[in-house]
């Protein structure tokens, strides 16, 4: 029995399936109906935005045959009826050629593709190909096919998709229509997912939906993996303890615990309680994350007059965090964020996780005024007493 992931059961197949891309769809279907197109699109983005999705809806609008077979009115929307559109769903059509970048990388592969465009479609108006994660070809191979580029042959289309899209030419670039897709919302995802759910007969519950939102960083293919994950691992019946104890995230009570032992330089109380979620399986580099989050909507009530609305804590979490961020400077504050952002590559190293976020954690404690006050002294003393070692004689003003 084969089984279909929800991910791939619920790809956008039409322009009106794409979730949070507004803007880019109505330029698309603009351009369609007025004829304005390109023989080169570049689509970019973060992973699981639709970038591959939307070249594949892009490609079925080029040669849907709805209009001349009178089986739709409007050119901006592939039909999915005619023969051209349930192909390209399928993956069968041979007009349109999907090609993987990762694995094809070599110029080898371009030359091919070089050659293959002399020769017309056969059963579609336009002959595409869709290049996914173009950016990891080789430089000879950008090369190769920039003349293409410049000068194709009629009915021939190139649909770009990547995620790097500094790492690739600027002589590429400038020969394509670029459209950036945007992080999705969580307001779209969890509608999304709710959606979904009901369709599959799953119950799902608004804190449930927002929990499983915030987890996949705008990311509509990751929020859906992670719907399905979920619905494995609890059955069909997801609660919001379940969740936790699947992703290996903590309350933010918890959260805001840890983080106000680290404001305040209590770094036993901050250790115990690292321990206790260290046997519980607790993933530290989301933990890190959401520490930087508390850390945001600190800055933010220092900046803005008190005002965190949006903020996931308690009410008695939200007076404690306008209370601390009273006695801290935002020199503090950013000194404290940036130890921690540029201390999340260390979580890569393959040593243990909690080691880290605690040594990052003591990092971030001792940037506080407080702890400046405290320890640049100390840091002097004993540069001083290194200083004597070394050059009995010397003096100090």
């Amino acid at each position: 029995m084969s089984f279909q992931g929800l991910a791939r059961k619920y790809r956008s197949l039409t322009f009106s399936d794409l979730i949070g891309q507004d803007l880019l769809v109505k330029t698309l279907q603009s351009a369609l109906k007025t004829k304005r197109l390109s023989q080169a699109y570049l689509f970019t983005g973060v992973h699981g935005t639709g970038k591959t999705s939307v070249a594949r809806i892009l490609s079925k609008a080029f040669n849907c045959k709805g209009t001349t077979e009178d089986l739709k009115s409007s050119p901006s929307e592939p039909c999915m009826v005619c023969s051209n559109c349930k192909s390209i769903t399928k993956g069968s059509n041979i007009d349109v050629i999907e090609i993987d970048a990762a694995s094809h990388t070599g110029v080898d592969m371009i030359r091919d593709i070089i050659q293959s465009t002399q020769y017309k479609p056969i059963y579609s108006r336009n002959k595409i190909y869709i290049i996914d994660e173009v950016h990891m070809l080789s430089k000879g191979a950008f090369n190769a096919l920039l003349k293409t580029i410049e000068e194709p042959p009629p009915n021939l289309v190139f649909m770009f998709a990547t995620t790097e899209v500094k790492s690739i030419p600027t002589t590429i670039l400038s020969r394509c229509q670029r459209y950036d897709l945007s992080m999705v919302s969580v307001e779209d995802l969890k509608n999304h997912l709710i959606d979904i759910s009901n369709r599959e007969g799953v119950k799902l519950g608004e804190e449930e939906s927002l929990f499983i939102a915030k987890s996949s960083g705008g990311s509509v293919r990751d929020s859906i993996s992670l719907l399905d994950q979920s619905i494995v691992q609890m059955e069909g019946e997801i609660t919001i303890d379940g969740l936790r104890r699947l992703f290996k995230v903590v309350e933010s009570g918890v959260v805001f615990n840890l983080l106000s032992n680290i404001l305040d330089q209590d770094i036993t109380s901050m250790m115990t309680m690292t321990e206790e979620l260290y046997k519980k399986g607790v993933n530290f580099r989301k933990l890190m994350f959401d520490i930087l989050e508390g850390l945001y909507w600190l800055s933010r009530s220092k900046l803005t007059n008190s005002d965190l609305s949006g903020s996931q804590y308690s009410e008695s979490e939200t007076k404690k965090i306008i209370l601390l961020s009273k006695n801290l400077t935002l020199l503090d504050l950013t000194r404290m964020w940036q130890f921690g952002v540029s201390g999340l590559e260390d979580f890569k190293s393959g040593l243990n996780s909690k080691l880290i976020f605690d040594m990052l954690s003591i990092r971030m404690s001792y940037g506080s005024g407080k702890s400046k006050k405290q320890s640049v002294g100390v840091e002097k003393d004993d540069i001083k007493e290194y200083i004597k070692s070394k050059i009995p004689n010397v003096k100090f003003n």
